[in-house]
Parts: C-alpha cells; structure tokens; sequence
C-alpha cells in the first residue's frame, strides 16, 4: 500500500529539523514538509487550512476548534519560552524601572491574545501584583493581520487594547516615546514577502531595538531574571502544539500515533539542540543542564501537564473559552497519545 501524502508546514525550529529535512519519515506517511513563518502559518490555518499538518499556537488551536475548525492536536511542542517576560523593552524616558511601574502605560505587543503574553502577564501578576487592566496594550497587527480577529476573538471586558496606526511600528512608536512599554516582540527584517498580511513590521531585532540609546531593557539582568522566573515554575512555558485536520484523522485514524513517533525520534536525534530563543546568550549546552535530562518537547511529562493545566487557567480568564466551557489538558489530545 502506497504512504499516505500529507504536507505540513512547521517554523524551522531545530528540534524540528529531521522531520523537515526527511532524516525521520513517519511510518505510512508521506510527510511533504515545508518551512513557513510560524506568523504565516498561524493566519493561514484559521482562514483557509492549507496544510494537512501544521504547527499551530496553543491559545490559537483552542480558539478555533471553539469556532468550527475541526482539528486534532498532538502533544508535541515545537515552540516554548523561557521567563519571556525578561524580554520587555522600556522607553529610558518613561520613568519605567520594574514592572510595578508600568500601570497606566502603554504596552506595545504583536496583538493581545499571542500565548507567549498570557505568561507575560502571569509572570507579571505573580511577581509585581500588575494585572492585565493595569495599562493600554497596543497591538500592531490589523485586524486583517491578526491570528484570532478572523474566528472573532475579543479581549476580556476591562482590558483595554487599541491598535496602532498602519503607518508606524512598535520599535519607532517605542523609541520615540509614544509607546512606554513593548514586549514579545517580533521585530526584524523580511527575507521574502510571506503569504500573510505582514502583521508584524518593526525592522529592528530584539537586540537591536534594544540597543537603540532611547531604549533599555525593563530587567537590567534579564539572564538572572529568568533564571530566577524558572526556578520558580520548574519548567518552561510551552506556546505551540501540532495540529492535524480532522478528515485525515478520521480517515487515517493511525495516523496521529505515527506522527507522534516520529516527532518523538526527531526530538531525541536532536537533543543536543537549542530549545528556547532569548534576547540573551543561553546556549544549547547550558539550556540542556538547565531544563535538565527529563525535559523533552514531545509528551506530556508532568512539568509540561503542569504547565499546560495553568495556560488553560490563563485562557479562561483571557476570553478563550466560549460561555462556561472548560477543557483539562486531557481533553486537548488523542486519549491514545496521553500516556
């Protein structure tokens, strides 16, 4: 019998990397993998699912199997952070020096519901008592632009966000001090024209923005303050999952547990490979003696249960659940990729 063809479409992440480059082939399946920015991949799906099998953002796959996007998803986590809130840029005029600091700012962001900035705001609840009707959050990506718009996502009663002007970006509204804050930031140059609206404009890199004298980092030490963040957590905040569509689940049904075991065979051919992205050096070697030899990107191991029970709790409160729905971690994936 001929392998089933599927494609799928992942950010290059390295942990990644055999699925895509065809060292690791799933049994049965004709994997046709691409290399597509997650921020593509993440406006393509809810509108027109075009990949078979994709990486997609957690709050993303919950948000749209609620509005009528039949997809199953697989424990496996392509895309984590690490105490991203370390990241979060300040203007050096706005009288901004720990987070306690930002209520009644505005907070430039790529757009209100991204994952990564539900832990943002948790880290920053848990650690300074700012909650996220503190301030205005200023999104970049239009309405046309954005990831969660489209299957009619709202914030939250109370929160305040506004959308800034088509004709700007969060690094030049930050570095003149129109914007007081900007954090997950997603700057930098585009190689290509991507098959998204470009959501995402800023030019400068992280660190470049960064660098800009108009500019510091809220946290002076941001290596010391996720060090310190994970301490407390026990295990990075995972932000992305794998989705499969639902007709080739129910036509094939094999297939997620095939695809699951290869992701996991791709993840221990990798081991040696960065798993996180900072604005600071971590490198690989170090991440490794930091998340220490349990932790893997595939499976629901207790730290990563754990943290998907919380980002659930993050999601209620986000506005992620429709009426008085609730999801447990268990309710997320196939029963038989729980174990």
């Amino acid at each position: 019998m001929a392998d089933v063809t599927l494609t799928f479409a992942a950010g290059s992440t390295a942990r990644l990397q055999p699925l895509l480059d065809g060292a690791v082939r799933p049994e049965g399946v004709d994997l046709q993998a691409s290399v597509v920015p997650v921020s593509d991949i993440f406006w393509l799906m809810p509108h027109s699912e075009p990949y078979d099998v994709a990486e997609m953002s957690l709050t993303g796959y919950l948000w749209a199997i609620q509005h009528g996007r039949r997809w199953t998803a697989l424990p496996v986590f392509p895309g984590w952070v690490f105490s991203c809130h370390a990241d979060t840029l300040v203007n050096a005029r706005a009288g901004i020096a720990r987070p306690e600091d930002l209520r009644g700012k505005r907070v430039g962001v790529p757009e209100y519901p991204v994952t990564a900035i539900a832990w943002i705001r948790d880290a920053w609840e848990q650690d300074a008592g700012v909650h996220p009707e503190d301030f205005t959050w200023c999104e970049e990506r239009t309405p046309q632009a954005s990831h969660y718009r489209p299957l009619g996502y709202q914030p939250p009663a109370g929160v305040s966000v506004e959308t800034i002007p088509e004709d700007t970006c969060l690094a030049d509204l930050l570095m003149a001090g129109e914007l007081d804050a900007v954090t997950r930031y997603f700057g930098g140059p585009r190689d290509a024209p991507g098959a998204a609206p470009p959501g995402d404009r800023s030019p400068l890199r992280i660190r470049e923005l960064g660098a800009q004298p108009s500019v510091r980092w809220l946290y002076p030490d941001r290596k010391a303050t996720a060090l310190a963040y994970h301490r407390r957590q026990g295990w990075p905040q995972p932000i992305h999952c794998v989705v499969i569509k639902q007709e080739v689940v129910d036509r094939y049904p094999w297939v997620p547990r095939s695809l699951y075991a290869a992701f996991a065979e791709a993840a221990r051919r990798t081991a040696d490979a960065a798993t996180v992205h900072t604005s600071f050096d971590f490198p690989a070697a170090e991440q490794r003696e930091v998340l220490g030899p349990e932790f893997s990107p595939v499976g629901l191991l207790p730290g990563t249960r754990d943290m998907l029970t919380r980002l659930l709790e993050l999601a209620a409160r986000d506005g992620f659940l429709v009426g008085n729905r609730r999801f447990t971690v268990d309710d997320l994936f196939p029963a038989e990729l729980l174990t």
